[in-house]
């Protein structure tokens, strides 16, 4: 607690001190009880109000909200493929961005030196795989010129190896086989093509 004599202050000082300290005192004893005012205030910090500090708090949080929400701020946007989990919405999503990719949309394109057919440009080896996985021959080479039946592959093929996986995953199975992660040029042959399956998939 600080005192301030009125008598020290000039009439503005005096003026804006009553109106900044509405707590004051008067204090008419001074030394060898001459008459003397005096004002007294508690200078102690007060807490902000808790209305501004939720203010506060709540426009930190929009802020950075917004800046994960737009791609133009470098940051990943909310509906990121990668960090997806596979389910139906995203199989289908994937397969439309693959098959762009791939051959863009074209069921004859032919690549890999013959050895990639067809719209999502299937190898014999996954149509053997996905045979393997059935118990049985259900879908032959000729199939790949399909796209009903690559979707068929595509899907039987996504279920078995990438249930529960992410896209990201998913997308560089498709390119390199499951268990590219293990495998190190898998792991950079995958980057490029799954990169190109995100851009799609975002739209861009």
């Amino acid at each position: 607690m600080k005192t301030y004599p009125i008598t020290e202050l000039d009439a503005n000082q005096q003026a804006e001190l009553l109106v900044d300290c509405p707590r004051f005192m008067l204090d008419i004893t001074g030394p060898d009880d001459e008459p003397q005012t005096t004002t007294e205030y508690d200078d102690t910090p007060t807490r902000p109000p808790l209305l501004s500090i939720l203010i506060v708090i709540g426009a930190v949080l929009l802020a950075v909200l917004m800046a994960w929400l737009d791609p133009a701020s470098g940051a990943e946007p909310h509906a990121r493929p990668q960090a997806t989990r596979l389910d139906g919405g995203t199989l289908e999503a994937l397969w439309r961005a693959i098959c762009v990719v791939e051959s863009n949309n074209n069921p004859e394109a032919i690549g890999d030196a013959g050895r990639a057919v067809g719209i999502a440009q299937i190898w014999p080896i996954m149509v053997a795989d996905v045979n393997h996985i059935l118990g049985r021959k259900v879908f032959t080479l000729d199939d790949r010129r399909s796209p009903a039946r690559s979707r068929l592959m595509f899907d039987t093929y996504m279920r078995h190896y990438a249930a529960g996986k992410t896209v990201e995953w998913a997308a560089r199975a498709w390119c390199c086989g499951p268990g590219w992660e293990r495998r190190a040029t898998a792991v950079t042959g995958s980057k490029g093509y799954w990169e190109k399956v995100r851009k799609v998939m975002l739209g861009s």
